[in-house]
């Protein structure tokens, strides 16, 4: 989806003068790290939470999750 994509972007604070905290996908450190955003343009990569982040981010890199592993030791 489009949104999955913005996560392979960087960051954009946009050209607006806000002082809004948000979050980002940091695909190197793979984690979701804060920028403050000016409010206005920007990119998609641009969440209000932590967690909005890491839910449509980290599930679209493939990290593997408990469950995965579950899945393959059944399938064997």
């Amino acid at each position: 989806s489009k949104k999955e994509d913005s996560c392979q972007l960087g960051y954009s604070q946009g050209p607006c003068l806000g002082m809004f905290k948000r979050y980002f996908y940091n695909g190197t450190s793979m984690a979701c790290e804060t920028f403050y955003y000016g409010g206005c343009m920007g990119n998609g990569n641009n969440f209000p939470s932590e967690k909005e982040c890491l839910q449509t981010c980290r599930t679209y890199c493939g990290i593997p999750g408990e469950a995965d592993e579950e899945l393959l030791r059944f399938s064997n």
